[in-house]
């Protein structure tokens, strides 16, 4: 198909391109990188998200963290992300409020998870929102705590325009969209302690989150 069925292919990422270009006999020529994309308009970075908090009854002084996906563990990796955000309470003396934004088949796990884990009472689940940029701008700090590969996620692009840092799992072309230092933290995926060290480290140093 693409070395005959197909005068130009485009992929995703760059990741994806050279793994064409270095596994067949395909010319360099008939394949492009284009990115992903979010219309920044959307987005306003300077909106502090209040409205959003007390609707949802989040205090204005708390540190929160936003999650937007669907509500998938095996993929998507909130469970990874309830485990860090206690974590941060418990070992790292750094509460902070876990806002997940989706919905799916884990919805009621990972309520019973964020109970279990004693952060009931600072787990925000919304459910489906049509528009993110209200959630994201009540959020501190953007999380992408997924387990596997989903090539380029669209969502990284929404955390961007947002104007949030990120800590994002290291999957896929993640380390295309996110560049670690700069945009935010990369750490590996699955791993929650990495994952509540990196939140901590945003959190601690507001001055270094804002830049990034």
């Amino acid at each position: 198909l693409y070395r005959h069925g197909t005068d130009r292919t485009v992929a995703v990422c760059d990741k994806i391109r050279s793994a064409y270009l270095t596994c067949g006999d395909y010319l360099p020529k008939r394949f492009a990188t284009v990115m992903g994309g979010v219309n920044a308009a959307d987005y306003v970075p300077s909106n502090t998200g209040a409205s959003f908090r007390k609707n949802w009854g989040i205090p204005p002084e708390a540190w929160v963290v936003g999650v937007a996906g669907s509500l998938r563990m095996w993929m998507k990796g909130q469970d990874v992300f309830l485990h860090a955000v206690a974590r941060m309470d418990r070992d790292l003396g750094a509460p902070a409020w876990a806002l997940l934004i989706g919905k799916g088949e884990d919805m009621d796990n990972l309520k019973i998870l964020a109970r279990e884990l004693g952060i009931a009472d600072r787990t925000v689940v919304t459910g489906y929102l049509d528009n993110l940029a209200d959630a994201f701008a009540a959020s501190d700090a953007l999380a992408f705590p997924s387990v596997r590969s989903e090539g380029t996620s669209r969502v990284l692009f929404d955390c961007l325009a947002a104007g949030r840092p990120i800590a994002a799992s290291r999957v896929g072309c993640t380390d295309e969209i996110v560049r670690d230092g700069c945009d935010g933290i990369l750490v590996p995926p699955g791993d929650y302690q990495a994952l509540a060290a990196a939140l901590s480290k945003l959190k601690a140093d507001p001055e270094s989150a804002r830049a990034m």
